[in-house]
């Protein structure tokens, strides 16, 4: 169902799905970001979604500020950041008896994922897809307080990737830090066009692994 809550700037537009069965898994979902087309209704961002719709995740998503009918102007990641800690707060206020709290998002929206990985002990686990690396600056990250799953794209004619593979093996090595897994899709661009069924296939694979089977 579409809902409108309350940010720094005025109103976010948001898409929120509540499980059938439990309200003790909650998932929020971050988009990538407006150059990439990024918004709560893209492709990729809709398929990470859904994974945890259909594993009985209550789980939400929801445009930034400026994209779509959510108010204020984009800032390039301060702004955005501070939305998304309003979300993840309302998320767990609406499911006070959660017992497993995930944040999940695509390319900028990875950032904003580990961004909150560093700041809210109450997160249990994630799920990004194409964090871009060499885009978005990580050196804040030295070790996750979670466990997770990263699915990168290795582009058509590439033969490496962006630099992923090193920075989560930097982090699994840490001594503090829980463990990533990570699954490279070769040949496929940060759209995952015509890959959309197999990134769910992964991600799917992974919640279902990782998530406690509540009554």
């Amino acid at each position: 169902m579409k809902i409108l809550l309350n940010g720094e700037n005025g109103q976010i537009e948001a898409s929120y799905h509540r499980a059938k069965e439990t309200n003790k898994k909650i998932a929020v979902v971050f988009h990538d970001h407006p150059s990439a087309n990024g918004s709560m209704n893209e492709k990729v961002n809709y398929t990470i979604f859904h994974t945890f719709a259909t594993n009985g995740f209550n789980v939400i998503r929801a445009n930034y500020r400026g994209i779509g009918n959510s108010r204020g102007p984009f800032t390039n990641g301060e702004g955005e950041l501070c939305d998304g800690a309003n979300i993840l707060d309302w998320l767990e206020k609406s499911n006070e008896f959660a017992e497993e709290t995930w944040v999940a998002g695509i390319g900028f929206g990875a950032w904003i994922c580990f961004q909150l990985l560093m700041r809210r002990p109450d997160i249990t686990n994630f799920a990004v897809v194409s964090p871009n690396i060499k885009k978005y600056d990580y050196s804040f990250v030295n070790s996750t307080p979670c466990k997770g799953i990263i699915v990168n794209n290795i582009s058509p004619g590439e033969t490496k990737d962006d630099g992923t593979k090193q920075f989560v093996s930097n982090l699994n090595k840490s001594e503090n830090s829980e463990q990533i897994t990570l699954k490279m899709m070769n040949g496929t661009d940060s759209k995952y066009e015509n890959r959309l069924k197999e990134l769910y296939g992964h991600l799917s694979l992974y919640v279902m692994k990782h998530t406690h089977k509540f009554d």
